[in-house]
């Protein structure tokens, strides 16, 4: 079982792997290229715009995914077309209201704040960031994944760092977060379209014919809300404590902030990458009937997992000062606590192992929802409570405090949903395996 599961992990999971590494790649070059202060003005904006995009990336998103899926099946032109265009209208609509609307009281009410200007340059983010929701959305809904992720896990950086370092030689010392914010819309950009070259090359013919687009307005907009506020609340957990910090503490707080973000997503990511092929296999178990092989698969995705993020710990634990000096400047050794705390908070998180996946692909997402909710909610009281006095570790107490939480709050939903503890599935006797993997 842990043999067929791990190699489909390092197959599957490749693109998780990537994009962990390409964001602390990006994370390094940005440092370098604008410094702390600049940096962190940076990833204050792209947090917020990252916020903003909620309804249209992460919302509407899913539901492109169930109904592109279902026109597929259906081989029903008329109804992928409708979809399409709904979307695309609702995400065009949403863009313009919502970021104009932000952008002008950012520049109205507060002209000479450099968090407001940074938010303001960051509303250029949200149709980039929409387009790339809609059309992989769409590719997933094709049973695209690898197309569907590629652009925006791998591609998007990339061309970011090329753009970047161009702006570097051209204003030597003078690149600012401004600079780098519209690097992003053009790298942002460029992997909308190819998202859009990839979903219509990957069309069957049958599908892809015009003709008369069925489009249900009311229908696709309720189904829409629940998608976005699972999306949403996933998304604001993980930028409420570098919006904070921004608005309590100052750009350069955020920066040192970031960067341990970023190193600590790397001890989570073999949990991403077995969750990614655990998925699937975990729906066709038809809500948990089969409960023996649900506790080996649990238990397996708690080994692997705590296979990469110990490890990752103990090297930060060892040296963690050295690479950060080494990798992105001596000043960015003040992240070396807030990495250790998230770091550990994460690798805590492992002895859940892929209770997520379990709890939504066994019909209990609303629970998934509930425990993701109390989360934001810790974080933010937390953060409001812990930053004055501590700052970025304040906010990095402030994560782990909420991860506790919200891995109690999952570990609970496992036990009364499906008489699961996903923590003592380590100890419980091996059930008979059929694998087939």
């Amino acid at each position: 079982m842990i043999r067929g599961i791990l190699s489909k992990s390092l197959g599957t999971g490749g693109l998780k792997v990537s994009q962990a590494l390409m964001g602390v790649l990006v994370t390094i070059v940005m440092t370098r290229i604008l410094g702390l202060a600049q940096f962190g003005l940076f990833s204050f904006g792209l947090a917020v715009a990252t916020g903003l995009a909620i309804p249209t990336k992460n919302g509407v998103t899913e539901l492109v995914v169930r109904e592109v899926s279902r026109a597929a099946a259906a081989n029903d032109p008329a109804k992928l077309h409708g979809v399409l265009r709904w979307v695309l209208l609702f995400s065009a609509f949403y863009c313009a209201v919502v970021g104009g609307i932000v952008a002008f009281v950012a520049i109205t009410f507060f002209p000479a704040s450099d968090l407001a200007f940074s938010i303001a340059i960051s509303t250029l983010l949200l149709p980039g960031f929409s387009l790339i929701g809609n059309w992989s959305g769409g590719l997933r809904g094709l049973g695209k994944p690898v197309a569907a992720l590629f652009p925006d896990t791998v591609l998007r950086p990339v061309i970011l760092i090329i753009i970047s370092l161009i702006l570097n030689v051209l204003l030597p010392g003078a690149m600012t977060a401004t600079h780098a914010t519209l690097a992003m819309v053009a790298a942002v950009s460029l992997s909308a379209a190819l998202n859009h070259y990839l979903f219509w090359h990957k069309v069957p013919a049958a599908l892809a014919a015009t003709g008369n687009a069925k489009i249900e307005h009311r229908a696709w907009l309720r189904s829409a809300l629940p998608f976005t506020a699972i999306g949403g609340v996933q998304v604001a957990t993980r930028q409420a404590d570098l919006i904070l910090l921004g608005l309590l503490v100052g750009e350069t707080a955020v920066g040192v902030y970031r960067i341990a973000l970023q190193g600590a997503m790397l001890v989570a990511f073999g949990s991403q990458a077995v969750n990614v092929v655990l998925a699937p296999r975990i729906a066709q178990l038809r809500e948990g009937r089969n409960q023996d092989e649900l506790v080996v698969l649990l238990r397996t995705s708690i080994v692997l997992s705590l296979c990469v993020a110990v490890p990752g710990l103990l090297i930060y634990a060892a040296f963690g000062e050295q690479i950060l000096a080494l990798l992105f400047g001596t000043d960015a050794v003040a992240a070396l606590i807030p990495l250790l705390i998230l770091s550990a908070g994460n690798t805590l998180a492992m002895l859940n192992g892929a209770v997520i996946p379990l709890l939504n692909m066994t019909g209990n997402e609303n629970r998934t929802l509930m425990s993701f909710a109390l989360a934001l909610a810790s974080t933010i009281v937390l953060n409001l409570a812990l930053i004055p006095f501590f700052g970025t570790n304040g906010a990095a107490m402030a994560a782990f405090l909420a991860i506790v939480v919200s891995s109690l709050a999952l570990r609970h939903a496992a036990i009364t949903s499906l008489a699961i503890d996903p923590p003592t599935t380590l100890f419980r006797q091996r059930a008979p395996e059929n694998d087939h993997a």
